[in-house]
């Protein structure tokens, strides 16, 4: 029987930072992520993001409710443009693919590297 190859669940999760308009990932890439193979990917859903929810749709990406990466299945690899909501101590299970500036020690860096 041939072995079947992992997929990799890529998250986009909502950007909450107020301001802040662009996405991780753009309909295109995830367009060619999925063409490729191996790969599955959910959008939550944003009103401020450059690009509409109906793009990665019409490309094959799934759309849930925004804020909904906290209950994302444990496989899924979370990812963001930047931080983290500010004062939430909430344990991080998931792996995040994010801009966090811990290396340049901005505002918060130890908090999210102690989650």
């Amino acid at each position: 029987m041939p072995s079947v190859a992992p997929t990799t669940h890529l998250w986009l999760r909502e950007e909450t930072k107020p301001m802040e308009h662009r996405a991780a990932l753009s309909p295109e890439v995830c367009q060619k992520l999925l063409a490729h193979g191996g790969f599955e990917i959910t959008v939550e859903a944003c009103e401020s993001r450059i690009f509409k929810d109906a793009e990665y749709a019409d490309v094959g990406c799934t759309i849930v409710p925004g804020d909904s990466w906290r209950k994302a299945p444990a496989d899924a690899i979370i990812t963001g443009l930047k931080e983290l909501p500010e004062n939430d101590q909430t344990p991080l299970p998931h792996t995040h693919i994010m801009f966090a500036h811990c290396y340049k020690q901005q505002g918060g860096w130890k908090d999210v590297l102690s989650r």
